[in-house]
């Protein structure tokens, strides 16, 4: 059977910075992918300019004009 004292990373009471360390990076990388992807989706979502119900252009819908405006604020704030 394993010793407790085997099952430590580093030194005593520190796994917590053992753990922030490691996770430092994939945090990082987790949120260039969600930007990159809601970029791609905002991107996707304007190039879009037909609707299939009415064959209207997306945008003379108010309510679509302003949840893509919102989106692309959000993402891109003024004076950033």
């Amino acid at each position: 059977m394993p010793r407790a004292e085997d099952a430590i990373l580093g030194d005593l009471h520190r796994g917590f910075e053992v753990a922030n360390t490691w996770l430092g990076a994939t945090r990082l990388q987790v949120a260039a992918t969600c930007l990159g992807r809601a970029e791609r989706a905002l991107e996707l979502s304007t190039q879009w300019r037909w609707t299939s119900a009415v064959r209207q252009q997306i945008g003379k819908f108010k309510e679509s004009a302003s949840k893509l405006a919102d989106m692309a604020v959000e993402l891109r704030p003024p004076n950033s």
